[in-house]
């Protein structure tokens, strides 16, 4: 299986809440009460994004260069890991 490597971006918000954006996908955000929560909370934002791109056949050429169909077909992305980088 081909991996994908999304750029999490974390910040705290002015309610306290850690948000949680994922820039490669607009409009993919989420937050939590600490990191960790936020860390969850966007692989499953991610996750939910993914779906509606491909269940309303959203998928324009710049996302097909971007997320090539063989690896976005339903039940082909898993998302395991990822890093944080400070803003």
């Amino acid at each position: 299986m081909e991996k994908i490597f999304f750029n999490i971006y974390l910040k705290k918000g002015a309610d306290g809440f850690i948000i949680a954006e994922c820039l490669e996908i607009p409009g993919c955000m989420s937050q939590g009460r600490t990191v960790e929560e936020a860390k969850e909370n966007i692989k499953d934002a991610i996750r939910e994004c993914l779906s509606v791109i491909l269940e309303d056949h959203l998928v324009e050429e710049r996302r097909k260069r971007r997320f090539p169909k063989e690896v976005i077909e339903k039940g082909r992305f898993e998302i395991s890991s990822f890093e944080v980088a400070a803003v």
